[in-house]
């Protein structure tokens, strides 16, 4: 899958409300170095309907380096929190977030993670299979409107990410290099919530060069207004038979015999059993 989503686009469909922002600055974001990063940011606005007033605050929370969890909550209180747990194949995340008398939240909790792969196999190149399974459930958090939406991208680092930690999801290269993209929404304005139970798998795939250390990543994010979400995201690689993909992180991915090879090996052992057990009895 390999659609085209500017940088600019990507800020859009993660923004709950874009237009309903203040313009505050923003804490950096990923390091180049940095291969784990979980970002939390909340905006508040006091609005009329749509159109701010005037943004009052922004916290944003930045996790990196070698730990696997993170939790936040912004100095609201009770408005806006989340959390996240990374895993070497894929994260689980939260992010509920409440609207009050004085204040319309909208928050977005990011994942970034990359790892170092090796492929041994017989030939000089090979195609890897991705697929990546979504499950998540939402809830309205409060009254007024909702709003929410995921974007799970895989692929290359990107070598230009924006400057800005509200420009999520731009930490895969927005190229024909990326694997999988998908993008959705689970709450609308005009619709509330659309979609209490999400179930999504994804698949692509990329050409890979064996006996070469290369690196690739996944990004997940998720935003929120008056609503809560709990998602999973969960990433398999799959090869051809006969080679073998390896990680820095542990990820072992050996690939199963076809179904006749499978046969014929079962056919063996039988087959060797019987010998054995006609060898016993004379």
């Amino acid at each position: 899958m390999h659609n085209d989503l500017s940088p600019a686009r990507r800020f859009m469909a993660v923004a709950c409300l874009a237009t309903a922002c203040s313009s505050a600055t923003w804490a950096l974001p990923l390091a180049p170095g940095v291969t784990r990063e979980i970002n939390f940011v909340s905006d508040h606005s006091t609005c009329t309907g749509l159109l701010p007033l005037g943004g009052d605050s922004v916290s944003c929370t930045l996790t990196n380096g070698a730990d696997l969890t993170a939790s936040f909550a912004d100095y609201y209180g009770s408005p806006s929190s989340g959390s996240a747990h990374v895993f070497v194949n894929g994260m689980d995340m939260h992010l509920s977030v409440k609207s009050t008398p004085s204040t319309v939240p909208t928050s977005v909790i990011d994942a970034v993670q990359f790892d170092q792969f090796m492929i041994t196999g017989p030939t000089p190149t090979v195609q890897v299979g991705v697929t990546v399974t979504l499950d998540g459930t939402t809830a309205r958090s409060a009254s007024g409107f909702v709003l929410t939406s995921y974007t799970f991208i895989s692929g290359k680092r990107s070598l230009t990410p924006s400057a800005s930690a509200n420009a999520v999801a731009d930490r895969i290269a927005n190229d024909p290099s990326r694997d999988v993209l998908a993008f959705g929404r689970t709450a609308t304005f005009s619709g509330g919530v659309t979609q209490p139970t999400l179930h999504r798998v994804d698949s692509a795939s990329f050409t890979a060069v064996v006996g070469t250390p290369f690196e690739r990543g996944f990004e997940f994010a998720l935003s929120s207004l008056n609503s809560s979400l709990s998602f999973s995201a969960r990433v398999e690689y799959s090869l051809p038979e006969g080679y073998t993909l390896t990680s820095a992180r542990g990820l072992l991915v050996n690939a199963v015999p076809e179904n006749r090879s499978w046969a014929l090996m079962l056919a063996g052992l039988v087959s060797l059993g019987g010998m054995r057990l006609a060898r016993r009895t004379r």
